[in-house]
């Protein structure tokens, strides 16, 4: 296998680990978006695979270097939005004890040791992709209806896949910065084909098995397959999404001009965590489906309005290369560093 198609998977599952926790591991955020629709599986699939790989296209080519702090600070709040809703997640999964070790265990790991992780995320993904595929693909037979309870709205369906399609996106955008650097715009794109392509074969199955199932519960997906397994599978989904969450949101805010490794820089960046971790230990207690519902439907409003904003500032040419530009903190982790 030569070293492009090596580098080209890894991208894929790079992007796709990126995705995974945030957007599909439980199958609550199916059941949130297009549980009222009333369309088929595949449908929707399609719908959302369209929208994802049109904004992952704009995305790959308006990355940008340099920052705006407004939209910064902008992006800053959807990570941790996202950050609350997998707080949550962990916390219905483990309970409050396993969600307090888990946050202390991501400011170590944010602090110490982020880029190993992303080293070993990359290849964790093969086990977390082939629990997913065999904890679906076990339960579609059956007679339920719970994603077709209703009649087919089109309308609904197709703006609900372009706000699911938005959130799926909302860290991409400095992963494809980094990307860039050691991959052309072509290996990038062929990626995201092939990333977009898995990622709608998995909701299809998962809303299938959902569907034929009729399960109802929080965390679909571990009703389908209630075991230790499966519940290792969306705990490394849900906490790899929030270290890179927390990540994003501790180097939004440099605490001081001394070098990142210095121990004041140290000590700023664990109190930013810290304080981070614990407003969304609060927050969690909302509860998984309460926080899903209220922040991600927002989180894809605004990931659309970014892309639009990207588009027409470019076709403008008003403010190029200084505008409209995602916090790039990941990008200085050199995320595909290890490929």
């Amino acid at each position: 296998m030569s070293i492009d198609i090596i580098n080209m998977i890894a991208l894929t599952l790079l992007i796709i680990s990126t995705i995974i926790g945030a957007c599909f591991a439980t199958g609550a955020e199916l059941v949130v978006f297009f549980g009222s629709t009333g369309l088929p599986p595949a449908a929707i699939a399609i719908f959302v695979g369209i929208f994802l790989f049109a904004i992952m296209a704009v995305l790959v080519f308006f990355a940008h270097k340099n920052q705006n702090h407004i939209l910064k600070h902008a992006f800053t709040a959807v990570y941790f939005a996202i950050f609350v809703v997998m707080t949550a997640g962990l916390m219905h999964l483990g309970g409050t004890i396993t969600t307090v070790l888990a946050l202390v265990f991501c400011i170590f790991v944010v602090l110490y040791g982020f880029e190993r992780l992303l080293f070993v995320n990359k290849y964790s993904m093969y086990f977390v992709l082939a629990i997913l595929l065999t904890a679906t693909a076990t339960n579609l037979k059956g007679t339920g209806d719970i994603l077709g309870g209703t009649e087919p709205d089109l309308g609904r369906g197709l703006g609900m896949a372009l706000l699911y399609a938005g959130m799926n996106c909302c860290l991409l955008g400095p992963v494809f910065s980094s990307a860039l650097v050691k991959n052309s715009r072509r290996r990038v794109l062929v990626s995201c084909a092939l990333a977009t392509v898995i990622i709608c074969i998995l909701a299809t199955l998962i809303m299938t098995a959902i569907r034929k199932q009729g399960v109802s519960a929080e965390m679909p997906l571990l009703e389908l397959s209630n075991n230790l397994v499966t519940k290792a599978a969306v705990f490394l989904s849900i906490i790899t999404s929030m270290m890179i969450c927390l990540y994003n949101i501790v180097t939004s805010f440099p605490h001081s001009k001394t070098p990142a490794d210095s121990p004041l820089a140290k000590g700023g960046a664990a109190l930013g965590a810290g304080g981070a971790c614990l407003i969304a230990f609060g927050l969690s207690f909302l509860g998984f489906a309460k926080a899903l519902g209220i922040f991600y439907p927002v989180i894809g409003a605004c990931m659309i309005l970014y892309v639009l904003g990207l588009v027409l500032l470019r076709c403008g040419k008003f403010f190029r290369h200084h505008f409209f530009v995602i916090n790039n903190s990941v990008d200085r982790l050199q995320i595909v560093k290890n490929e």
